[in-house]
């Protein structure tokens, strides 16, 4: 199956795909990475090696990002269900991002994903050429601080190449994208002397913002599609245009 994907990815000429380095607390199509917290898992982190070498095999580039916004393979919703679990708390979602204990346990998954020696090439994570970046979150969310600090302090923290974050910002505009309701403020998160490139899930504005911080910009999650009552129409043109 995993041939059968790169030979897909190489047939299409695309150069770069992005995939994901955690999956929390649950079994995922018979793998899991971190079943318990401080605990991985290693048969898990051996189909993570092959993936890697995988994509080295077929000239293509990975971006892993490490945790996910969402509830999806577990993302920061479980690191605060065990930290409820272990310290008798009563955080939620958005705490990720100030509770130190929760920026420790977080910041020791990266350092053993990134130290870790891949079992099928003998090359440590954090220098693997098949890795071009890493992402330390997809669509950072931060609704309950409508200023964004609280997301973006969290990034200074813990910031080590990119962070996705759609590209939301905080301006006055009756726009959702950028009138800070999603807590995220992409204009000062680019400036993060340890961010080294900027990614957007909508063009137009956060094109401005890496042509001002002078950093290179990823344009994601875009499609051919449309179907959802015209909500991907600047990614459908753009798509056209590649």
């Amino acid at each position: 199956m995993i041939e059968d994907i790169f030979q897909k990815v190489k047939n299409m000429n695309l150069s770069t795909i992005i995939t994901q380095g955690y999956i929390n607390g649950l079994e995922e199509n018979n793998a899991m990475l971190q079943p318990i917290l401080g605990m991985h898992d290693e048969y898990g982190f051996k189909r993570l090696d092959n993936v890697i070498c995988t994509a080295q095999n077929y000239g293509i580039k990975l971006i892993i990002y490490l945790v996910n916004n969402w509830e999806a393979f577990g993302g920061m919703d479980q690191y605060v269900t065990w930290i409820n679990q272990k310290l008798n708390m009563q955080l939620k979602h958005d705490d990720f991002y100030i509770n130190a204990f929760a920026k420790i346990i977080f910041m020791n998954y990266i350092y053993f994903m990134i130290s870790r020696i891949n079992t099928c090439n003998g090359i440590a994570d954090k220098d693997d050429p098949a890795i071009l970046a890493w992402q330390l979150a997809n669509e950072l969310w931060g609704q309950s601080d409508h200023t964004g600090k609280s997301v973006l302090a969290w990034a200074d923290d813990i910031s080590m190449a990119s962070i996705e974050n759609e590209g939301f910002l905080c301006e006055e505009c009756k726009k959702w994208m950028y009138d800070c309701s999603q807590g995220t403020n992409s204009a000062e998160m680019a400036k993060l002397p340890n961010i080294d490139y900027l990614t957007v899930h909508y063009i137009n504005k956060p094109i401005e913002i890496s042509k001002n911080v002078k950093k290179p910009h990823i344009i994601e999650e875009f499609g051919d599609k449309n179907d959802k009552i015209g909500k991907y129409k600047g990614q459908n043109i753009l798509m056209r245009i590649i």
